[in-house]
Order: structure tokens, then C-alpha cells, then sequence
């Protein structure tokens, strides 16, 4: 069940909470959106997010009406890179799910992009 550390780990903006909002959930039933670490890079960890179904190993947090499953090695990274937040843009050129770990624009955390 959901534990207070484990949302702590992860926020969801409002705009990506209307975006999960329309989505159409029925067409997945009994899967939720899986948060995984998707390789290393020269900024630090990179986070991916896929339709899923629970594990009996994941960590599972509701928000925003929507599950999210989470696996041990991505909770630790989530906990040292100091949390995620999941935002939805929408802008003229680019559209979809941003994810950042840490607070953006501290290097520390991984909140900086770039090799240098």
C-alpha cells in the first residue's frame, strides 16, 4: 500500500495529472504506469515510464488516479536523485510527459542536462 516516503519519492504536476486523466484506461484494464531506470548517462540516471502491470516486488503508489509501479533499484535511485516529478508540456514544437529527477537545475541530483 501507499506510504508517505514512497509519494514523497514522486510528484505529479496538475497538468500531467488532466493528461493521465485522458487517457483511455479502459482499453488497459489492471495496468498502471511503471517508472524504471532506463540507463546511466553523464548527467546521471534517466527515467522511463511504460504501461505495466503490478509485480509482487514493486512498490505501488496511487495518484492522481493512477497506479504507478515501482521497482526497488528505481526507488533508490528516485531516493538518492531526490525525488521525481512528472510533468505533461504541451508547447508549439514538442508534446508529451517531462520527467525530472531531482530539482530542476541542481547538478547534484541530476537536475541538469548536459556532459560537462
Amino acid at each position: 500500500m501507499e506510504n508517505l516516503e514512497k509519494t514523497a519519492l514522486l510528484t505529479i504536476t496538475d497538468n500531467a495529472g488532466r493528461a493521465f486523466g485522458g487517457f483511455d484506461w479502459s482499453a488497459h484494464e489492471g495496468k498502471g504506469v511503471r517508472l524504471f531506470v532506463q540507463g546511466m548517462g553523464c548527467s546521471g540516471p534517466s527515467i522511463g515510464m511504460a504501461l505495466d502491470e503490478a509485480t509482487a516486488d514493486d512498490e505501488v503508489v496511487e495518484q492522481a488516479g493512477v497506479r504507478f509501479m515501482i521497482d526497488a533499484q528505481t526507488q533508490e535511485i528516485l531516493r538518492q536523485g531526490g525525488g521525481l516529478s512528472v510533468d505533461f508540456i504541451e508547447e508549439e514544437e514538442r508534446r508529451g510527459y517531462l520527467l525530472t529527477l531531482g530539482k530542476p537545475g541542481d547538478c547534484k541530483t541530476g537536475g541538469c542536462s548536459g556532459c560537462g
